[in-house]
């Protein structure tokens, strides 16, 4: 018989851990980076654990069967259904509690794929002039100068460093963790490898693809208080990432098409979109970034 109640109580447990992973956001194309717990990195800091939970008083926990007439008429039985039900919660926490323990900081992220560097004759048969190790170092860079301008909430140097969509995306994840009050610290960037995977040339856009590896300090912190939310401040992680960076192939290319609404706009007279208002940012002769892909993590 303990054995069996213990099984319900781990079937319970795995069945809540399930429901909370169920909630998770993908981190593809969003400034966070890291699974910082169990729940792991949505940017609006959503849990299945807060007061909309299966927890609260609307729950089924509190439905009619523990308040029916068999139970108030017998205080007998209402006081060893009562205990019961607070000793399956006792239980269920306790082993949720131990696999949390477990499971407590960074995910780590396994990937398995090897990337290798595009063969030069590939790269040079698209950009005759380019050149592999001073990209990588400038790839770095500009994701550098983004996750410190994204942990200081620096827009103006985000949106020269980023294509319109991502900027508009960056801006608004930033705009609620403002309102939360909470910063996203990342600090002590250090370069590890890189590897340019993959050149294009199509519709005058250069696009390059790019794996990074990089360690770096990464948690969440109240930004008044300045505890430590979410993630370790003592901790670096070894994050992989794919990173595409796009420019265009041709300088004088004046007049673009907004990427929200389609029209005509001249991005040099205006830097938002006169017919929908939405922020451009012009893919110029410089390498901005497009897209930012989180495909690996662990904890040092």
């Amino acid at each position: 018989m303990v054995k069996r109640n213990k099984n319900i109580i781990i079937l319970i447990a795995l069945f809540l851990l399930i429901s909370i992973n169920s909630i998770i956001i993908a981190k593809a194309d969003s400034g966070w980076d890291s699974s910082y717990d169990i729940g792991g990195s949505s940017w609006d800091y959503g849990s299945s654990w807060d007061s909309s939970s299966s927890w609260d008083s609307g729950s089924s926990w509190s439905g009619g069967y523990y308040t029916s007439s068999s139970t108030v008429n017998n205080p007998i039985l209402t006081i060893v259904v009562a205990l019961g039900f607070i000793a399956l919660m006792i239980g269920v926490s306790y082993f949720s509690y131990k696999v949390n323990k477990k499971a407590r900081g960074p995910k780590t992220i396994i990937n398995n794929i090897k990337y290798e560097d595009l063969d030069d004759e590939k790269i040079t048969a698209v950009i005759s002039d380019f050149n592999k190790e001073e990209f990588k170092k400038q790839a770095f860079n500009i994701y550098k100068d983004i996750q410190t301008a994204w942990m200081n909430f620096d827009t103006n140097t985000i949106r020269n460093l980023t294509t319109d969509e991502l900027y508009n995306m960056y801006s608004a994840q930033l705009t609620t963790l403002k309102v939360k009050k909470q910063q996203n610290i990342m600090k002590n960037i250090e370069y590890i490898d890189a590897k340019i995977v993959d050149v294009t040339n199509e519709n005058d856009v250069y696009t390059i693809k790019v794996y990074l590896n990089v360690k770096c300090l990464d948690y969440v912190i109240d930004s008044k208080t300045k505890k430590t939310l979410r993630g370790k401040d003592d901790h670096r992680l070894n994050i992989e990432y794919l990173l595409t960076f796009v420019k265009s192939s041709s300088d004088d290319k004046k007049v673009e098409n907004c990427p929200n609404c389609g029209a005509p706009v001249d991005i040099n007279a205006s830097a938002t979109c006169p017919y929908c208002n939405s922020t451009l940012v012009k893919v110029s002769s410089d390498y901005v970034l497009s897209k930012k892909e989180c495909i690996g993590q662990k904890m040092e």
